[in-house]
């Protein structure tokens, strides 16, 4: 999500670019990957929490519910938050190569940026919503430096073991659920498959007001405490981190290589759309029909369900790079290419936005709209957000050059004030 106007890597991409030079293709990934992300956010934002895992668990009897959820599992879950690891993974090469061609203290603003990072995370995940993504990945970001040194052939086999290990970790919680007595799945399985009360009661919740959904963000944590359900909701946040810091890898080597800076022949780009489509689709198509076929049970979903989903993640972010890379290098799409470059631009604020938006749109401090809203009626609101966001982040680039997050970002990273304004205006 960095906006910092990137060097370019002497050693991969041409010295006669300056490094001033924004690369509008890592813009326009990070625009894509940002709307991306909303798509399976916002069934936690507007549904009882089961609903993200097990389409069953609310409005399972709608059939439009289930074709898009098959859409949104096999087309966005963890794609894009993948694409968004790849990214970042690939600013903090954009970052660490700009100071130095400004002549040294890499690592000190890397670590102020990153702290900033985890500071915004906590701020996001505590007082906004508990779904925030920024303080893990500032987590990761906090281990990601050194990694930077290596050759890229070296970061992506890395990376690539770092994501698979993720499949070995779902399996040990496989193992745990088969490990479970018969009473203590039954009891899982409220979480999994909540009765009609509990929806009622997480309603209740989630339509009180500011204060109470404070105090129950705050006692969250406390109720993960029982055994079993804490250690299930750390081998979630561990496959999780996996998958992120894999990722992560995986974009720093892309950036050396020139891949997401569209250096590489349009042929390349092609082949990685139509390869990574070819394998990846198959086996997230497969992975839902095996889901289907257990009947969304949690013995099977909750861990084995996913291991498929996972192994095409890579394929289908490769592919995604591919095509939206493409759509650059051909310059089509112009007006819809220039607006998700400026969401990318201005991505925090946009992803923080999201939040904004739509814990007014739901909870009970704003037009509480909780639970009262199908999956196909939430496509509606995505498409709402993105449109909203579309032209307030190119009204916005037109007046100043940065989002409002990100000039606070850079800010606080360099304990100075930069400028806003774009150099044309008043």
């Amino acid at each position: 999500m960095d906006t910092a106007l990137p060097a370019t890597p002497p050693s991969s991409i041409s010295p006669a670019i300056p490094p001033t030079e924004r690369f509008d293709s890592v813009d326009l990934i990070r625009g894509v990957a940002v709307c991306g992300i909303l798509l399976m956010n916002i069934v936690s934002f507007a549904m009882p929490a089961a609903a993200y895992l097990n389409p069953e668990a609310y409005l399972g009897d709608r059939l439009s519910s289930h074709i898009v959820n098959a859409f949104t599992h096999v087309f966005a879950d963890q794609k894009f938050m993948g694409l968004f690891s790849l990214l970042f993974g690939s600013s903090v090469m954009l970052f660490i190569t700009k100071l130095r061609a400004r002549g040294g203290g890499c690592k000190r603003y890397y670590y102020s940026r990153t702290t900033w990072l985890l500071i915004f995370g906590l701020l996001h995940g505590l007082f906004l919503w508990e779904g925030d993504i920024l303080f893990y990945y500032a987590l990761c970001g906090f281990f990601l430096y050194p990694f930077w040194r290596l050759s890229p052939s070296l970061q992506l086999t890395l990376g690539l073991t770092v994501f698979l290990s993720a499949i070995f970790i779902d399996r040990m919680g496989q193992e745990f659920i088969e490990s479970l007595p018969d009473l203590s799945l039954e009891t899982l399985g409220r979480i999994w498959s909540p009765s009609e009360m509990d929806v009622r009661l997480e309603t209740t919740v989630r339509l009180m007001g500011y204060s109470e959904q404070l105090a129950y963000r705050t006692h969250l944590p406390g109720a993960y405490s029982e055994y079993t359900t804490s250690f299930i909701s750390n081998v979630y946040l561990a496959q999780g981190l996996a998958r992120a810091f894999g990722l992560m890898l995986v974009g720093m080597a892309f950036y050396s290589w020139g891949i997401v800076t569209a250096q590489r022949s349009a042929s390349f780009y092609r082949h990685a759309a139509l390869g990574g489509l070819a394998f990846g689709l198959p086996l997230a198509t497969w992975g839902l029909w095996r889901n289907y076929a257990q009947g969304w049970d949690i013995s099977y979903g909750l861990f084995a369900g996913l291991s498929l989903n996972h192994l095409a993640t890579p394929l289908l972010v490769f592919a995604y790079l591919g095509i939206i890379i493409s759509i650059h290098i051909q310059q089509r799409l112009g007006r819809l290419r220039h607006g998700l470059c400026a969401i990318g631009r201005m991505a925090f604020t946009n992803y923080i936005g999201q939040s904004m938006i739509c814990t007014f749109i739901f909870y009970g401090f704003g037009l509480a709209l909780f639970g009262q809203l199908d999956r196909l009626q939430l496509l509606v609101v995505v498409l709402t957000v993105w449109v909203c966001q579309f032209y307030f982040s190119l009204w916005w680039l037109r007046y100043f050059q940065y989002g409002p997050l990100e000039w606070l970002w850079r800010a606080l990273t360099y304990f100075r004030l930069p400028g806003i304004r774009q150099a044309n205006r008043d």
